[in-house]
């Protein structure tokens, strides 16, 4: 099966976006900084580009769901 090159360049740049708000999220989270609630709201932001890179048709308020379960840790930390 040939894939669309035009399809992998845009699931390459829809990954890039979702990896610069993890890095944005990692050093919002950071101790030193402790901004917890934009740090979650990047990693929702990343799990919503990583669907849509994918072309996956689960979008909505279930990737909000998702960021949240994942951030719990997270959050358990910052307090």
């Amino acid at each position: 099966m040939l894939l669309d090159p035009q399809k992998v360049a845009d699931t390459r740049e829809w990954l890039r976006k979702a990896l610069e708000d993890l890095g944005s999220a990692e050093v919002l989270a950071h101790p030193s900084v402790g901004f917890v609630g934009p740090a979650v709201f990047h990693c929702q932001q990343a799990a919503e580009k990583a669907f849509k890179g994918a072309d996956h048709p689960f979008l909505g308020t279930s990737v909000l769901v998702y960021a949240n379960v994942a951030s719990a840790p997270l959050q358990g930390e910052a307090l």
